[in-house]
């Protein structure tokens, strides 16, 4: 568990440096949104579009796209309960 706790934080890292991009549903493979820009250039923040992608368009790059399988496997390394332990761990 010490070992994937490892590997969320480095995956954490990737996201928070632009190394990896968040995927968005309205987005094709390949492209994602850059979260270095979202906190390094920030917008007004609207929900609506956001979910619909338009709000998130700023933000968009090509690169490597977090897969929902990484997702997944710190879901079941946590047994459902990610938030929790990232607290415990913290």
């Amino acid at each position: 568990m010490i070992a994937g706790w490892q590997d969320s934080l480095n995956e954490a890292e990737s996201l928070l440096t632009g190394n990896k991009l968040v995927p968005h549903s309205r987005f094709k493979p390949g492209v994602g949104i850059t979260l270095r820009k979202v906190f390094e250039e920030p917008r007004d923040f609207d929900l609506v579009f956001w979910a619909h992608g338009a709000g998130a368009v700023p933000y968009v790059e090509a690169g490597e796209v977090v897969t929902q399988e990484t997702f997944s496997r710190f879901e079941r390394l946590y047994r459902g309960n990610f938030v929790g332990f990232a607290i415990w761990f913290n």
